[in-house]
């Protein structure tokens, strides 16, 4: 049964309206990384394979380490029917075993990879992300198509961006996020592409829309959305987020 706690998450009223206004100016981005939308993009279409690969193995796990940046940490988002039973009652509030199990694996991740200061959510592993850094003010998160409706307070834990595109699937999940990136409605026909792609839940495959598309000249240092749904170039990137 849906209860007013997932109508409080899904739904554009007066007092989420307030709420959200509240985190933006006083609450939110207390953890909202830096990494730019390029170099996330690139983690997502090459160490997050690999994650969505190993949840089809042996090696089954929900994050993952990038190779190129050892600083950063890839959660990856529903694999399995038991992924989607923690999808259902997660946006309704409760954390079923399964969704404590994958919290849980990110905690014991960061502990065993102190080297990572960043994580980045595709799906519902942002929800996961939400829940496993709660109480970890040091590391930095964002979203990929981020399920921030999974998150301790659907209008209020929300500490980063959240890269959604314009699908309706990706509206729901996070229905204050800015849509930053462009889904074409000739993908829902397109039979090549994956399931996830073809409904506009990949951002890392899709383009900018027009008032995010920024400045060409500086692509690589582009931070897109957040709250105030503009772009922002991080000062300090060139050269830093390569470090590790």
């Amino acid at each position: 049964m849906f209860t007013l706690k997932l109508l409080k998450g899904v739904t554009l009223d007066r007092r989420n309206a307030s709420k959200r206004w509240k985190a933006r100016n006083e609450e939110g981005g207390k953890q909202d990384s830096d990494l730019p939308d390029s170099v996330a993009f690139e983690i997502a279409r090459t160490d997050g394979e690999k994650a969505y690969a190993l949840a089809k193995s042996p090696e089954a796990t929900v994050v993952v380490q990038s190779e190129k940046y050892p600083n950063v940490g890839f959660v990856r988002g529903t694999d399995s029917l038991s992924d989607w039973k923690s999808d259902i009652l997660g946006a309704v509030g409760k954390v079923d075993a399964n969704m404590k199990k994958y919290i849980d694996e990110v905690k014991q991740f960061l502990l065993d990879h102190p080297s990572v200061d960043t994580l980045i959510g595709h799906s519902l592993g942002y929800g996961i992300i939400l829940r496993a850094v709660e109480d970890n003010p040091d590391i930095e998160i964002l979203g990929l198509d981020g399920a921030a409706v999974l998150g301790e307070d659907p209008v209020l834990s929300v500490k980063s961006r959240n890269i959604n595109t314009d699908s309706k699937f990706d509206t729901t999940l996070d229905p204050f996020g800015p849509i930053e990136m462009s889904h074409s409605f000739l993908k829902y026909f397109t039979g090549g592409q994956a399931p996830s792609d073809r409904v506009g839940h990949q951002a890392h495959n899709a383009t900018y829309k027009k008032k995010f598309r920024g400045d060409p000249s500086r692509e690589n240092e582009k931070v897109t959305g957040f709250y105030h749904g503009q772009v922002r170039y991080p000062e300090d990137f060139v050269g830093t987020v390569q470090h590790a």
